[in-house]
C-alpha cells in the first residue's frame, strides 16, 4: 500500500511538473523519503535519487523547521546517490549549496561528508585524460584546496595526498613531451608536500624524477645530487631494491664525469647489496647493470652471461 501511494505521487508529480510543487503533505514527504532509503539500501540508486530530488523539490522554501529537516535530509540522500552514480560534480554541487545554507550543526557532518567525497572524487576525474582529451590539474588542484577543511580525519588522508599527486600527474605529461623544465618545475612542488607530509618513499620517488630531468638537461651534477638523497631515502625505509637501482644510476653518472673513486664506490654498494637480497627485480637490476659494464669492456661473451 505505501509503495502505490509513492509511485502515484511521483506519477503526478511527472504530469503535472512544476505545478506540484510544494503540495507534500508532512507524512507524504516522510512516506516518499522512507520509500527513498530502502530504493539506496537496495542500490537501485537512480530510483531512490529522482525521489529525493522531488521530496526537494516540495521542501525548499523551508517555510517551516519540519520542512526545512524534510529538504536537508532529502537533498543529503540526493548528494550520496550522486555520488553512488558517478555524478560527482552535481553531488557537489548540491552538497556546496547545502553548506551555503542553514545547516544545524547535527547535520553538518553528513552533509560535509558528501561535500568532501563528491568534491575528492571530481578532482580525481579532472585529472584523468577524457575521452575528448581534457584534463585540467589547476582545477583539481584548486577544488581539493576547497574541500579541505571539510574533511573528516577518515577523508583528510586521501584527499591531501591527491594534492602532490596532481602536481606529480601534471609533470608526468610534460616529461614524456620532452618539455624537461616544465616537468621538473612540477616534480620539485610534489617533493615538498611530500617532505612535508612524511610520505618517504614518494618523496624519494620525486628526487629520483628530477635526476632523471637534470640529466637530460645535462645539469649532471645536479643529477648526482639528486640520486644521492633519494638514496639516503632508500636506505632510510629499507628498500634495498631501489637502493641498487639508485646507486646504478649513481655508478652511471660518475663515469660520465670521470670520478673513479666514487665509480668503484657505488660498484662496490651494488655487489654488497646483491649479496642482502633475494628480491628478483634486485637480480635483474643488478644482472643488467653487469651486463652493461661487461659490455662497456667489450667483454661481450661475459656480458651475455650476465
Amino acid at each position: 500500500m505505501r509503495t502505490t501511494v509513492v509511485i502515484a505521487i511521483i506519477a503526478c508529480w511527472l504530469i503535472g511538473g512544476q505545478t506540484f510543487a510544494q503540495t507534500l503533505t508532512k507524512s507524504e514527504a516522510e512516506e516518499m523519503m522512507n520509500r527513498a532509503f530502502e530504493l539506496s539500501e537496495a542500490k537501485r540508486y537512480e530510483e531512490a535519487l529522482d525521489i529525493f530530488l522531488l521530496v526537494g523539490k516540495n521542501t525548499e522554501l523551508q517555510r517551516t523547521e519540519s520542512e526545512r529537516k524534510d529538504y536537508i535530509r532529502s537533498q543529503t540522500g540526493a548528494c550520496l546517490c550522486y555520488e553512488l552514480t558517478e555524478q560527482y560534480e552535481k553531488g557537489y554541487q548540491l552538497a556546496k549549496k547545502l553548506i551555503a545554507g542553514n545547516l544545524k550543526e547535527d547535520e553538518k557532518k553528513d552533509v560535509y561528508r558528501q561535500y568532501v567525497l563528491n568534491g575528492y572524487l571530481m578532482a580525481c576525474r579532472l585529472m584523468r585524460r577524457s575521452d575528448d582529451g581534457v584534463v585540467d590539474y589547476n582545477k583539481a588542484r584548486e577544488l581539493l584546496f576547497e574541500i579541505m577543511p571539510y574533511a573528516d580525519d577518515k577523508l583528510i588522508i586521501y584527499v591531501v595526498p591527491k594534492v602532490p599527486y596532481c602536481w606529480y600527474a601534471e609533470g608526468v605529461e610534460y616529461y614524456v613531451s620532452l618539455k624537461f623544465n616544465e616537468a621538473l618545475d612540477r616534480f620539485k612542488n610534489a617533493l615538498t608536500w611530500y617532505h612535508e607530509l612524511g610520505l618517504v618513499k614518494d618523496e624519494m620517488s620525486m628526487l629520483k624524477l628530477i635526476a632523471s630531468g637534470n640529466n637530460y638537461l645535462d645539469m649532471v651534477g645536479e643529477a648526482i645530487g639528486n640520486y644521492e638523497q633519494a638514496l639516503e631515502l632508500a636506505k632510510k625505509i629499507q628498500d634495498v631494491t631501489e637502493q641498487l637501482d639508485i646507486a646504478k644510476e649513481l655508478y652511471s653518472l660518475y663515469n660520465v664525469v670521470g670520478n673513479m673513486e666514487e665509480k668503484n664506490h657505488y660498484n662496490h654498494m651494488m655487489d654488497s647489496l646483491f649479496d642482502k637480497t633475494n628480491d628478483k627485480e634486485a637480480h635483474f637490476t643488478y644482472y643488467n647493470h653487469k651486463g652493461e659494464e661487461a659490455q662497456g669492456q667489450r667483454l661481450y661473451k661475459l656480458a651475455e652471461q650476465w
